[in-house]
């Protein structure tokens, strides 16, 4: 499912989020809470410390909606204006 426009203007700091279907297998599943945001990457904070995720290299799951990385790839200023 790709995402909408209206999920790409979303903003993940703070979001509760879990990564699913990662290219790099070895990320397996993180579960956690988005404490930062880069133009390609997320920081999620797990019980087990901080992960970095490319985002188009995996779908994340947010408020019950399944988002493609791809989708929400570059900065969320230039996101929102869209």
């Amino acid at each position: 499912m790709a995402a909408s426009t209206k999920d790409a203007k979303l903003v993940l700091i703070g979001e509760q989020v879990n990564i699913t279907n990662p290219k790099n297998q070895s990320l397996g599943r993180i579960f956690g809470q988005v404490t930062d945001e880069t133009r390609n990457t997320i920081q999620i904070m797990t019980k087990n410390g901080k992960k970095t995720v490319i985002k188009d290299q995996v779908e994340i799951m947010i408020q019950n909606k399944k988002i493609n990385g791809k989708d929400i790839t570059g900065r969320t200023e230039e996101r929102i204006k869209q």
